[in-house]
């Protein structure tokens, strides 16, 4: 499981880091964060309220159907 990776090593490893960005789209995460961050939303955590999604077919020819997990950003009754 991705996360346990992420907990069990060092991301400044670049061969760890490449390990994730490889299964994760980062980009996507850091928009997450910085949306929840940004809209102060206080009912979100890596335990609640966090969803991913991903393809499970490869197809070069769609922007988003690489494998890659992405965040979902729902549930923002306690945000602002």
């Amino acid at each position: 499981m991705i996360k346990n990776y992420i907990k069990n090593h060092d991301l400044s490893d670049p061969e760890h880091y490449a390990y994730v960005a490889e299964r994760l789209d980062i980009q996507s995460y850091i928009d997450y964060v910085c949306i929840q961050v940004y809209l102060a939303n206080v009912d979100w955590s890596i335990k609640q309220n966090f969803a991913v999604w991903r393809t499970r077919t490869v197809n070069p020819k769609k922007e988003y159907a690489d494998g890659k997990w992405r965040c979902v950003l729902y549930d923002m009754d306690f945000a602002m």
